[in-house]
Order: structure tokens, then sequence, then C-alpha cells
């Protein structure tokens, strides 16, 4: 990997003291350079200076800046410890590593970390702005991260194992590590560019854009928005409101919901597996999207919805399930779903949707499109109201405790016949309604 070297301006001298591992850093570094020599060129009253540690220092009590220090380059083979000083946009280069730096209320700045073992924390009010930057790409490098009040900007690299502890300020995180991301009371946007990390969330707002597979992440009490850009990703919704947003190419992706209300995005192309919660469940599923949705016992309702060439599986147990086909050649299937489902079928005239009852109760309501309704083992109503259907629509798994429910219509506009086994029943409005391999009864046909 390419070695970056960083030419650190001295109070006598110039010293090409520290080497970053990442060419992508490199416009970073840069600026932290400018930063720094900026402060030491400045002519006010009360000069800023800097500070460059002995490398053979080894300090055994925390050192605190003096004042109007906006700079140190810490050259240290051993621990150093420093307290800040109340300076804002101060600029920190470390380039041995084991340094611990406690920034201090009213203080702001820039830390720029080339090896591991670093550990940055902020007070728990009135932080400012800090930007920290790890750049060590040893396998098993670690940082460490007590974000506080501070309103930060953290980035990694891949190799490293951080921990980072959000607090109530506001936070973006840059992941490329296998991190522990642990959110705070402030609003986090976390993306996680590598695989492997562990996020929880907590009470405040959180963003969280997955671009790789292999992460974890739970979200808390405090509202929740995921991305899903890469399959193999484990998502465990929280407390708080979730909205899941799974893009193509999520193969693999787990999303189980938890107690707050969520709503699940399948956009085209993606495929994943979701579990229902103890909140209410709304699941959209777009454009030739393949999702499996399933209902652990004691979760709540699902109402979902598929577009066009969109294929859901839904095994959820709960009572009052709404299924939409709401695009052409829609599949829902809940064949494996002992809860009590009602499918709508509203996919436009001359298109087409199959949906599949389960064990349990299926209400399923036509439109002026065609169908193929699959019944359970069940109790199954199939309905068609007067003035909103039109298509022609095969009926399935005819069993001794179905029905057909015509509502609106006049027995004069119901003609029955049977053809090679089947029941044919046409309507007035062009309604055609075939129940396959079955001879229906009257008394299981209510009109009116």
């Amino acid at each position: 990997m390419p070695i970056t070297p960083v030419t650190v301006p001295g109070a006598k001298s110039v010293l090409n003291i520290i080497t970053f591992n990442t060419d992508a850093n490199t416009s970073f570094q840069n600026a932290l350079l400018s930063s720094l020599q900026q402060g030491l060129m400045n002519t006010a009253t009360a000069s800023p200076s800097a500070v460059v540690t002995d490398p053979t220092a080894q300090p055994s009590a925390p050192a605190a800046l003096a004042p109007n220090v906006v700079g140190v380059v810490d050259r240290a083979a051993g621990p150093v410890t420093m307290t800040g000083n109340q300076e804002t946009n101060q600029t920190i280069l470390a380039g041995g590593g084991n340094l611990t730096f406690n920034a201090v209320a009213g203080e702001s700045g820039t830390l720029a970390a080339a090896s591991g073992n670093v550990y940055f924390s902020a007070p728990p009010s009135g932080a400012g702005q800090w930007t920290l930057l790890f750049d060590d790409t040893a396998p098993g490098a670690s940082n460490t991260v007590v974000a506080g009040s501070a309103n930060t900007l953290i980035q990694d690299t891949g190799g490293e194992a951080n921990h980072i502890l959000l607090g109530s300020g506001a936070a973006t995180v840059g992941a490329f590590g296998t991190d522990t991301i642990i959110g705070g009371t402030g609003q986090a946007t976390v993306f996680l560019n590598g695989g492997g990390s562990a996020l929880v969330g907590a009470s405040g707002p959180l963003e969280v854009v997955a671009n790789q597979g292999g992460n974890t992440v739970t979200t808390g009490s405090g509202p929740a928005t995921v991305f899903a850009n890469a399959g193999g990703n484990t998502v465990i919704g929280g407390a708080g409101p979730v909205i899941y947003v799974a893009q193509p190419s999520t193969a693999g992706s787990l999303f189980n919901a938890g107690a707050g209300d969520t709503t699940v995005f399948a956009l085209t192309g993606s495929s994943g597996t979701y579990q229902t919660g103890a909140g209410h469940f709304t699941f959209v599923a777009t454009d030739s999207s393949a999702s499996t949705i399933t209902g652990a016992a004691g979760a709540a309702t699902a109402t979902v919805f598929g577009d066009a060439g969109s294929d859901v599986t839904f095994n959820g147990n709960a009572i009052g399930n709404i299924l939409v086909a709401s695009g052409a050649n829609t599949t829902l299937n809940a064949a494996g779903s002992s809860g009590g489902n009602i499918f709508f079928n509203s996919v436009g005239a001359g298109n087409s949707a199959t949906l599949i009852g389960g064990s349990y109760y299926n209400f399923f309501v036509a439109g002026q499109d065609n169908a193929t309704m699959v019944g359970g083992a069940g109790h199954n109503f199939f309905q068609f109201v007067a003035g909103h259907d039109g298509g022609t629509n095969l009926v399935s798994g005819w069993n001794a405790n179905d029905q057909i429910d015509l509502f609106g219509y006049k027995a004069s506009q119901v003609s029955e016949s049977t053809v090679n086994g089947s029941t044919v029943i046409t309507l007035s409005d062009g309604t055609k309604i075939t129940v396959q391999s079955a001879t229906v009864p009257a008394s299981q046909i209510h009109i009116g």
C-alpha cells in the first residue's frame, strides 16, 4: 500500500516524521498542515505556537497544554497524555500512536493519527467541533473515541478495530475497519464502508449507510433510517421507528423488526429476508424484487404492497395482515402464514396478480384486472364488488369452508355453468370467475 509522508514544520527546522498509509487521505493531511502553519505564522500579541514532543519522552502524568498552543506534533515512541487548553482550531498530529488527548470545554480542532492506540475524549458539555482521522492499516490496530458533547467527524481506515462511543453532539462516522460504534443522544450518520462492524443505536436519531456486507446494526429508541447498499448485513430494529431501504444486490441481507413501527422499501432488484416485530410492519416491494417476510409469535400485523414483477413470500402469524398487489405480474404468497390475511388486487385492468392464502382465514378482494387466487386450508372468502370488477379470475384450492361473495349484484346479473369439471360464474359487468376443478353449491355463493 502506498506510504504518504507528511512534512511537519517545526520551531527551528522541518521534520519529516509522520507517514500516513492511504493516499486517499493526502488532501486531508495537507489541509491539516496548512492549518498548523497558519497558526505558527500568526503574528497576534498572544502568538500561537506548536509543541513537538521528544521522541524518547514517556511522561508519567498528564501534561496540560499551555495557553496559545494550537499545534501538537507527537513524536514520542512511548505513551503521551495531554489535556487541552480551550484553544479553537487545534491541529494534533500523532505519528507514533499511544497518545491520550483529553479535550476540554470550548476547544475544537483536528486530530490525525498515523499509528494506533490513540484515545480521544471530549467533555460531557461545552465541547466544540472535532475531526478525527485514524490511518493505521496494521491488522488489529485500535483507537478509542469518547465523543461526549463534541460534534465529530470520524474516519478510519481498513484493518482497524476502533471503539467509538458517541454522545450528545452530532456525529458523522466513516467506518472502513471492523469497528464497534455505540450511539448517543445526538444525531449520528454512520457510513459502514468495511465489513465486520457492529453498530448499536441509542436515543438519538440515527442514519446508517451500509456500503459493504458483514456488518450488524441494532437500532435504539430513537428514530433510525438504514440504507442497505450491499448484501450480507444484519439489521435489528429497536424501540424507535425504523425506515429500512434495501437497494439492489442485497442478497443475504437480514432485517428483524423490533418494538417500533417499521417501514421497509425493497427497491428494484433487491432481495432479502425480513421478520416482523411488535410494532406495525409496512413493506413496499418495488419492481422485480424478491423478498421473504416472517412473523414471530406475538408480532403485530403487517401491510404489504407488491409492485410490478415483485415476488413476496409472507409467513406472518398475526390476525389482520393486509397484502396489496399494485403492479402487473405481482406474486403475494402467504401459503406459509397461519394468521388472518386480506388480499387486495389493484394491479390495473388487463394485468394480472397471483395471490396465495394461508392456513387460517383469507379474504380475497378482486379488482378490475386478472388474478389467480389460491385458497388455503382454512376459510377463504372470494369477494367481488359491483363497479370495481371486470377481470378474469381463477380460483383454486377450493374447500368446503370457502364462499364467494358478490356484493352489489342481483341474481339476474349472475350466471353459472360447469365447464370441464370447473364452476364458471359470469357477471353482468364482464367479470369472469372460474373455480378450478370444483362444483360450487349455491349455499356457498352469496349475492347482494
